[in-house]
């Protein structure tokens, strides 16, 4: 659709034909818990949770997913808090096409790394960049009563996958469990315990019996109220797109 967009505007007028465009990632919508957090992954990131990508060059992501509006006339997935939405874009387009880099557009998932202590004690150390003018902030969960989840208790909104033992003959490739494109709940868990890192740029899960292979963050159609995800920059209210990725394992 965007190359579309962009032949055609250069076709009819002096429009660059790589001009910016900014895409509004997929707000909460009720129903299935996992099918919009995968296509808001899968489908409008390109499994990278950020934008640009190699599909989609010269392009920026504003979130909306925090932004939760069941009651909106226009469908949950079309809240209505727009200003909100606005803001976001005005700060990627701003950075993008007009090279504001100083602005803080969202914090951005880095990776993920599981240490193991000399206790045996298991976590897993989150690792964000663009974390903005006071880094990161851990905020209170405002999990929706009114629309099931699934095993979403608002307590965290950090999820880590262990698969089961799983033997040759039962056919099935670990990634099918934990992997991005999952559509069940096998595996996961609530990570018990979620502290952030010294210096804001970090967030720590701890807890854990043993060391996981994957990790995601805000994934449900509908993760949270407005504002109530759990995560954002402290200063300036913005939260990092929801993500998916490997563990690496020490």
């Amino acid at each position: 659709m965007v190359k579309h967009w962009r032949a055609g505007w250069a076709a009819g007028s002096p429009t660059d034909p790589n001009f910016p465009f900014g895409v509004v990632q997929l707000a909460g919508n009720l129903g299935d818990p996992l099918q919009l957090p995968i296509f808001r992954f899968v489908g409008q990131t390109q499994s990278t949770g950020v934008l640009p990508t190699s599909a989609l060059p010269n392009s920026f992501l504003a979130t909306a997913y925090d932004l939760g509006d069941a009651a909106s006339p226009f469908g949950a997935v079309h809240c209505r808090y727009k200003s909100d939405v606005g803001v976001r874009l005005a700060l990627g387009a701003r950075r993008l096409a007009y090279g504001e880099y100083q602005l803080h557009v969202q914090p951005v998932f880095e990776s993920a790394r599981a240490s193991t202590a000399p206790d045996g004690a298991v976590s897993v150390t989150l690792a964000f960049t663009d974390t903005g003018a006071k880094g990161l902030a851990l905020l209170p969960m405002n999990i929706s009563k009114a629309h099931d989840m699934t095993n979403w208790t608002g307590t965290t909104p950090f999820e880590v996958c262990t698969p089961p033992s799983l033997t040759t003959a039962e056919g099935h490739a670990l990634l099918e469990l934990c992997g991005a494109n999952d559509t069940s709940f096998a595996g996961w868990r609530l990570a018990p315990t979620t502290t952030l890192g010294a210096g804001g740029n970090t967030i720590v899960l701890g807890g854990l019996a043993t060391q996981p292979m994957a990790v995601r963050f805000a994934w449900r159609a509908y993760p949270c109220e407005f504002k109530g995800c759990g995560v954002a920059s402290a200063a300036e209210g913005i939260p990092p797109p929801p993500f998916w990725a490997l563990v690496e394992r020490s």
